[in-house]
């Protein structure tokens, strides 16, 4: 008489459930969101980033492998930092910047001046 009896569940099952949600968790802060277990039973994925704290769309009332799956999607690269805004020229809106008063400022301009004949001749 041959009984087909499946594998005994692990002992410390709970505490590999919780080591896996301990983990999630961790990632999911340094996301900057938060798992919360609802009423139900399942999770919330929270960002903390905005004000109120809110659940983000889609991922309410999930399973953590749902979760797990959503926060294995690697980030987007950051953005190039914002170049400042041009600098509008002021007085007579000529192309052309006006020197500045700074003792050097002539010396250089005739400097450049002089590079530029040599470099016609």
């Amino acid at each position: 008489m041959l009984q087909h009896i499946g594998p005994p569940p692990p002992s410390n099952n709970q505490n590999l459930e919780r080591n896996h949600l301990a983990r999630v968790r961790r990632r999911a802060r340094q996301r900057g969101l938060r798992i919360l277990k609802d009423f139900t039973g399942r999770y919330n994925l929270v960002d903390t980033h905005v004000e109120p704290p809110r659940a983000l769309a889609g991922l309410e009332h999930s399973s953590l492998d749902v979760i797990e799956n959503a926060l294995a999607v690697p980030l987007p690269p950051p953005r190039p930092p914002r170049k400042p805004p041009m600098a509008r020229l002021e007085g007579n809106g000529s192309s052309q910047p006006s020197q500045a008063s700074h003792p050097a400022a002539s010396s250089f301009s005739v400097l450049v001046e002089d590079l530029l004949k040599r470099s016609a001749s």
